[in-house]
């Protein structure tokens, strides 16, 4: 009816994630390494830079519960702090500590299973599974095809972040889209939106999407058993900005 009270409409259900463009180029402020390990302030902030290799001796991947939380080991069993029980079977997950450097200054940047898995196009799973990798201390070969790739980063800094990430900053997301490199060079290194989005909690709690149903995937793995991405909507996200940029 018209004239009568506005009416509010709640959505149910996760956050929307943003788009690849959006979240490259629109929402959040530039940084350069140098400025990214001495802002006082949290992020998320787009960082460009070159994966100058894996921090060597470092863990790259953990068992995970199916709820997606880490598992640690109590009284000799895998246990689910998010649970609150005992489990025994898990789900592999990457997790890859990487040097990145920007051409002036570098920093250790550490990457989740979404983005390593959309980087390497293998699942974590199969490479633990792997006889070879488990009598090794030395990550997979997979793993080596990110080694000189040129990435945009969104970091984010957030103080409540476990001792995992201490020392190095989290990755939330990747692109390697050259469209949205060209973009993102030709607006500037110090490019900042007039709004920065700030992300809600669930977005910093989980930035990689690790509470999805992951039973589809049938990576679930047993303790005794260990031996036995991005969407494809990039182009048309990188066109339609073309486009709008066109129209203006």
């Amino acid at each position: 009816m018209r004239g009568g009270p506005a009416m509010t409409v709640l959505l149910i259900g996760p956050p929307v994630k943003p788009s690849v463009v959006d979240d490259f180029l629109r929402l959040y402020p530039k940084k350069t390494i140098a400025e990214l390990k001495s802002t006082p302030d949290d992020g998320p902030f787009i960082v460009s830079g070159v994966v100058d290799g894996l921090v060597v001796g470092e863990d790259w991947w953990y068992p995970s519960c199916r709820c997606s939380k880490r598992l640690i080991i109590n009284a000799g069993y895998y246990y689910c702090r998010g649970c609150s029980k005992h489990v025994f079977e898990f789900v592999p997950r990457f997790r890859v500590k990487l040097h990145v450097t920007d051409g002036i200054d570098d920093a250790m940047f550490v990457l989740s299973d979404d983005d390593v898995r959309y980087l390497t196009r293998t699942k974590c799973s199969i490479q633990v599974s792997s006889s070879k990798v488990l009598k090794g201390i030395n990550p997979p070969s997979a793993l080596m095809k990110i080694e000189g790739l040129k990435l945009l980063f969104k970091i984010v800094m957030v103080s409540s972040l476990n001792s995992i990430y201490k020392g190095a900053f989290k990755v939330s997301r990747v692109c390697l889209d050259p469209d949205i490199f060209d973009a993102f060079s030709l607006q500037g290194a110090r490019h900042t939106p007039a709004k920065v989005y700030r992300p809600v909690m669930s977005e910093v709690v989980n930035p990689s999407g690790l509470n999805e149903e992951i039973n589809q995937h049938g990576d679930y793995l047993s303790k005794k058993r260990l031996a036995g991405s991005f969407d494809d909507t990039i182009g048309e996200e990188v066109a339609d900005h073309h486009k709008r940029s066109r129209d203006c």
